[in-house]
């Protein structure tokens, strides 16, 4: 994210931003060349395209007492609708840490539910299943979960 204070501002084709009078919402901007009035008007930016977040290596218990250490990559993207980019802003304030902390809880539970050799067996079930997780509460926050993959899976 970024804040525009200058009275001639250009968003570029992957960017998209609100724009607050007073502090108070007053407009979608799209990309290209716009104008505001300082101090009176703010333009936040936003960048649309895809993001890759790690997901930082953790110790999991599956469903048969076996510590394994798992960790994963997913990709992720503020839609770009006037909307979306408004919740982006407005309804979370750090969206990819969000992101990152539901997925390393939701795939601690997925894990938990298998035992160690289903989840060596089950990683695009274990993927597909946690995608549609995050896409449910990231839709509040504006986001569109693309893909999610588990690279590591590490018996003891």
């Amino acid at each position: 994210m970024r804040t525009i204070y200058s009275f001639i501002y250009t968003l570029k084709p992957y960017e998209r931003g609100i724009q607050e009078t007073l502090g108070k919402y007053s407009g979608f901007v799209m990309p290209g060349l716009g104008v505001q009035i300082p101090f009176f008007q703010l333009v936040r930016v936003r960048d649309v395209r895809e993001h890759t977040m790690d997901i930082p290596p953790q110790a999991v218990i599956t469903k048969d007492n076996v510590e394994i250490k798992v960790d994963g990559v997913m990709w992720v993207r503020p839609a770009s609708d006037e909307e979306s980019i408004k919740q982006t802003f407005y309804n979370i304030d750090n969206w990819k840490r969000a992101v990152i902390q539901l997925a390393m809880t939701n795939l601690r539970q997925e894990f938990g539910d298998l035992t160690l050799d289903e989840s060596l067996v089950a990683r695009e079930t274990i993927a597909a299943n946690l995608r549609a997780i995050l896409n449910e509460f990231a839709k509040e926050w504006g986001l569109i979960v693309s893909k999610v993959e588990i690279m590591l899976i590490d018996p003891p």
